[in-house]
Order: structure tokens, then sequence, then C-alpha cells
């Protein structure tokens, strides 16, 4: 169980011991306020975030499983559309945990990002970034700056010409998938928008999110001890932001993707000299952590960015002729 919170008498200002429901100085009953549960986990210290998330994790990894096998289902029986929320739902709800391991693979000295990760938490967009982030091989911070710019940019401009301007591709999927929508076209008219059979439907045989947190269960990360060594091990390296430029001065001192691969693999090796993971694990548990690992996020804004007014105005048709 994790650690009882100490909750805070409004009345007269007095914090009491964990677990208490009623001030000790002036018997008021302490109220929690109704707000976002996980938004908690910012409070929590170090020792005891890591303890939540050792909890948490076995429940994230399972109930992702849950919703893939039924994706499989439903992709059995023609349910294509239902196929795919469900594959959608199982694979932001592993983007859960990925964003718990990243927040532990944060260095202490760079909280602000710490907080933020977190607070992405509920949220669609950083989830789904997360997800195709996954679905990537970016060689350097560089490249990861590219990605997640591409998919948390609140509108892009598409069309032969950039004529037609779209919505978060990430929200816009998701969206269309499920609900008939009232929606605005360039032209200033509005029709009606409902969720139609995906083209080109196959069933995923295997999500890279969910095969990693796996393949991190059955080498027993999740395991309190492990999670420590783990957050050890990844605070005496800083992922920073270094921008978009692919010829920047940065990448000199930067780690990049062969580097990348070879701290993934002393982390696993240091973790079983330690005693720490399953004695037990696959040959294909080691591959898929030494490659499917990629770089933290920790470093960047993953919610949906306000770019409308940075959008540059489409090009003239008149110029293709």
């Amino acid at each position: 169980m994790a650690a009882m919170t100490s909750l805070k008498c409004d009345k007269c200002n007095v914090v009491n011991e964990p677990g208490e429901r009623y001030c000790a100085q002036c018997s008021e009953y302490l109220a929690v306020r109704p707000g976002a549960a996980h938004r908690d986990l910012l409070q929590l210290s170090p020792d005891d975030f890591l303890t939540t998330v050792s909890e948490g994790l076995p429940l994230i990894l399972d109930n992702a499983k849950r919703l893939w096998a039924e994706a499989s289902l439903a992709s059995h029986v023609g349910a294509q559309r239902g196929a795919c929320i469900l594959q959608a739902f199982a694979e932001e709800e592993a983007a859960k945990g990925m964003m718990l391991l990243d927040a532990l693979r944060c260095p202490a000295s760079m909280r602000d990002n710490y907080l933020r990760l977190l607070k992405g938490f509920d949220q669609h967009v950083p989830k789904g970034v997360y997800v195709r982030y996954y679905v990537t091989s970016p060689a350097d911070m560089v490249e990861v700056r590219q990605i997640v710019d591409t998919y948390r940019q609140g509108f892009a401009r598409e069309g032969e010409y950039g004529e037609y301007i779209l919505p978060n591709e990430i929200t816009m999927s998701r969206e269309s998938q499920l609900y008939v929508s009232y929606v605005r076209y360039d032209d200033g008219s509005h029709h009606w928008s409902s969720p139609s059979e995906p083209f080109h439907f196959s069933f995923h045989n295997r999500s890279n999110v969910i095969h990693l947190l796996e393949a991190f269960q059955r080498v027993s990360l999740f395991e309190p001890k492990a999670l420590r060594a783990f957050r050890e091990y990844w605070q005496a390296f800083a992922f920073v932001d270094i921008g978009n430029d692919p010829m920047s001065d940065a990448l000199l001192s930067s780690i990049r993707w062969p580097q990348l691969t070879k701290l993934n693999y002393d982390m696993l090796r240091t973790l079983y000299q330690q005693g720490y993971l399953n004695p037990e694990w696959t040959q294909e548990d080691q591959q898929a952590i030494y490659h499917f690992l990629l770089f933290p996020l920790y470093a960047f804004d993953l919610t949906e960015s306000k770019n409308f007014r940075d959008l540059p105005p489409p090009d003239s048709p008149y110029d293709y002729y």
C-alpha cells in the first residue's frame, strides 16, 4: 500500500498525522478537495513516488493487455472500427507506463521537466505522442524533437498547396473513430461527420509500447528495489532539448543512438549484477529493452501546441500553373 497522505486542517492550519480524517486540534473533518487524483503524484516524495509507480505499472500493463486482447477478439468478428478503438485505448494506457518510467529516468536536478511530464498523465495528446514515438527510430535528440513537434502541433496545413487547415492529428484520429461531430470546412460550410470503418484495416499483432512494458515486467523491473536501481542508474545521464537543427554543435556532446543502446545494455547488466532482475529472463526480453527503449521524453513539452497563428499562409495555386 502507498503511504497515507497527511491532511492539513483549513480551519486551524494544523498538519495532521497520515491517515487521520479529523483534526487533532479542533476535531474538524478533514475533507479531501476534489480534483484530478493523478495530480497527487506531483506531491509525492521520491521514495513514495517510486513505491506508487511500482504498484501502478502492473495494473497499467494488465489493463493495456486486456484491451489489446479484446481488440483482437473484435477483429475476428469483423468489428474493424471497434478493434481500432480498443487498440488505440490499449496503447494509450501503455503510454502511461512509459511516462512513469521516464519520470524515474529524469534527473533530480530537472524537477521542472519531471513535473511537466507528469501533468500530461491524463491528456490524450502526450499519451498519443508516446505511442507514435515508439514506432520510430530516432538517431539523436534533434530527431526526437522533430518527432515530438510533428505530433503535438495543434494545427497543420494539408492539400495540394496547403489550402486546408487540419487540427491535431492525435486528437482528430481519436475523435473521428469515436464520435459524430459537427465540423466546419475551409469554405465556411458546416457538415456532420460520422465515424466510418477504417480503410485498409489489419489487426496489429504487436504494440511496441506494450511489448516493451511486458519485457520490463518479465525481467522484474516493476519490483521496488529494481525500480530504485533503475532510477539511480539513469540519474547520471541528462537528456536535454538541443533544438531541431541537425547541424547543431550540441550534437557533438549529446547522447546518440549507438550510445543509448549501450546505456540500455549496461543498465540491464548493472541491475542483473545487483540481483534485482529475474534470472530466467529471455534473450527476446533483452533485445526488446536494448533496442526499443528510446530516448526519454522528459526534455520536451508534449502538450498540444497552440500554433495556429504561426502557420504560414497557403501557397498560391497560380504558382503551380
